[in-house]
């Protein structure tokens, strides 16, 4: 009997221990994003010193969501993405612990994944949508903050769409997530489908990337582009992806919080930058089912953009 109270106790004090380093070690923005998720919350405070012996906990796996808690080690999340490379994802969102899983060296790594597409005609119908009228406030008003140049007249269209292709993520979303997800939406539109831009962050080693892309490649994208990121010593810290369509072909909108490895700072007017920019751009030629980007490109022997030059004197 004794026995029992005591390891009753013992699990009921490793909980709180769980609960308070996992408030104290990952962005607030995680808990807001997986409040449609409290069983995978749960089952990630109550089984996080599992970790210390096996490489994952699976927090939730169904037919059209993935999530998992892993130890934060080189390739972790390439191991991931490589597991179902030929899913179409629609959400992806990872994040890392400021600080070590306790009792180990490594931090605490959390992925989750999404595979519910929406096809184009599910979107036509983007005019019959009605929406929560006090979310729609509070998302324009976080518009209208932070993203001043955003044009509103836009702004039912666009949040309309992203209702139509990923209802439960404005729901959970802040309104600066959603604010940030219909600004990359409105830019990709008019810049040919291509947008790219940084801007800095409240931690002053950490940048915020916006990458926009029209039409992306269906299959290894989200890869092609960590490896980039990874090419360029830019350390992913968090991330959140999605591809939605807009009634006529799709759109990749992925917002990155990067940190230099080599130290310093990347601004829109700096060489890492300017690199970055290329490589990103690259990823439109360059396929990662290619013999140059598998052999040289992956390895660090060439850029993305040596590999497109390659491929073309070889055609």
């Amino acid at each position: 009997m004794g026995s029992t109270s005591t390891d009753k106790k013992s699990a009921s004090v490793e909980l709180a221990e769980n609960r308070r380093w996992l408030k104290e070690q990952i962005n607030p923005y995680f808990f807001t994003a997986m409040q449609d998720e409290p069983e995978a919350l749960e089952l990630l405070e109550r089984g996080l010193g599992t970790l210390r012996h096996n490489r994952r906990l699976i927090l939730a796996d169904r037919d059209k969501t993935l999530i998992l808690a892993r130890v934060n080690e080189p390739g972790s999340l390439y191991d991931s993405l490589r597991h179902f490379q030929d899913r179409e994802i629609s959400y992806a969102m990872f994040t890392h612990s400021e600080g070590a899983i306790p009792g180990m060296e490594q931090a605490l790594e959390i992925q989750r994944f999404e595979f519910d597409r929406k096809r184009n005609e599910d979107i036509l119908a983007w005019r019959s949508v009605e929406l929560p009228l006090a979310l729609t406030r509070r998302i324009a008003a976080e518009l209208r903050r932070s993203y001043p140049d955003f044009d509103m007249k836009e702004f039912d269209r666009l949040l309309r769409i992203l209702w139509l292709n990923n209802e439960s993520y404005v729901r959970v979303s802040s309104p600066l997530r959603v604010a940030q997800v219909l600004q990359l939406q409105q830019k990709a539109g008019r810049s040919g489908g291509l947008y790219l831009y940084v801007e800095a962050t409240p931690d002053p080693k950490v940048s915020r990337v916006h990458f926009a892309v029209g039409n992306p490649p269906q299959k290894e994208f989200l890869l092609q582009l960590l490896e980039v990121f990874n090419r360029l010593e830019l350390g992913v810290n968090r991330a959140y992806c999605l591809t939605v369509s807009n009634g006529v072909h799709p759109y990749f909108l992925g917002t990155f919080y990067v940190s230099n490895r080599e130290g310093g700072i990347m601004e829109i007017d700096s060489e890492l930058f300017t690199r970055l920019q290329q490589e990103l751009y690259n990823t439109q030629i360059v396929s990662t089912k290619g013999y140059a980007y598998r052999e040289f490109v992956t390895t660090g022997v060439m850029t993305g953009e040596e590999a497109s030059l390659t491929n073309a004197f070889i055609a």
